[in-house]
């Protein structure tokens, strides 16, 4: 399998249109939405879909996206994790989803912290943020662990309101 980053124990490589049924377990898992929002990703075709609409192209404007998380032990989906330019806050920010039984094993902040090293040193991405719900302590705490700060509330969309974690802690 080719990565595009790896860790000690997980791969991180694009996705592709064959995906989607890694896609589709991964936004189906009960829990999984606790704190991320819900795509309606319910369906093979579905999924298909926003792999070729939202996935693939951020991977061709801008050179990341996100990607699928295997774990390199045993080549199972863990997840999906990456970085996102979203023009509602005008930074790159990273972001990442475990399924539920693969939470609270460290590998949220194994990703993360690659990612962060990756947007750095390899795309020269000088500062990335991230979002989240400021009820989610979990991420909170790794964002934390990053060197992000709360800086406030942001709106990505209407109805889509989420705190904002940024190096600099530069209000919003």
């Amino acid at each position: 399998m080719k990565y595009l980053i790896k860790t000690a124990r997980i791969g991180l490589r694009k996705m592709t249109l064959d995906d989607a049924a890694h896609l589709l377990m991964i936004h189906t898992d009960p829990g999984y939405h606790d704190y991320i929002p819900d795509r309606g990703i319910t369906d093979l075709a579905k999924s298909r879909d926003f792999i070729a609409e939202k996935i693939i192209p951020a991977y061709e404007k801008f050179g990341y996206g996100y990607y699928l998380a295997s774990q390199l032990s045993d080549n199972a989906v863990i997840g999906m994790a990456g970085l996102m330019k979203r023009d509602a806050i005008g930074d790159v920010d990273i972001g990442y989803g475990l399924r539920p039984q693969y939470q609270r094993q460290g590998f949220a902040i194994e990703m993360a912290t690659a990612l962060k090293q990756y947007g750095h040193d390899v795309l020269a991405i000088d500062r990335i943020v991230a979002i989240a719900n400021p009820e989610n302590s979990a991420s909170v705490a790794l964002l934390a662990k990053l060197g992000l700060t709360y800086a406030g509330m942001t709106e990505l969309a209407p109805n889509d309101v989420v705190g904002l974690y940024t190096p600099d802690a530069k209000s919003v």
